[in-house]
């Protein structure tokens, strides 16, 4: 089985989402899709309890992260684990981190092949 590494950089200060970073956007069916957030928390106070969470519309599929509790002016990253059983195809992928006081979301594709 094959791991296949996304990085992707959430910046919760004014929900903006930046350094999105794909390794291999299309992986294999079977393969493991390994997906590593980083959060930053750029605001004077702390965060807690930040929920990660990777969904895929088509498939119906959700995947749970960690919950993190981030420190202000802190960083901290996670990681999230899917097994490709899906058949060949792009899939729209919604990454998000939410806690009660900040949202942040993104999406992008995936290819399986």
């Amino acid at each position: 089985m094959k791991k296949i590494i996304i990085g992707l950089t959430m910046f919760l200060m004014f929900n903006l989402i930046s350094g999105v970073r794909f390794l291999d956007e299309s992986i294999l069916f079977g393969d493991e899709l390994e997906t590593h957030i980083n959060i930053i928390n750029n605001e004077n106070e702390d965060i807690n309890n930040i929920n990660i969470r990777m969904y895929i519309p088509a498939l119906g599929t959700m995947v749970y992260g960690n919950t993190l509790d981030i420190e202000s002016n802190g960083k901290q990253g996670s990681f999230l684990f899917w097994d490709a059983d899906a058949e060949q195809g792009d899939y729209l992928v919604r990454i998000s981190a939410t806690s009660d006081k900040k949202r942040d979301v993104t999406y992008r594709y995936i290819t399986v092949r």
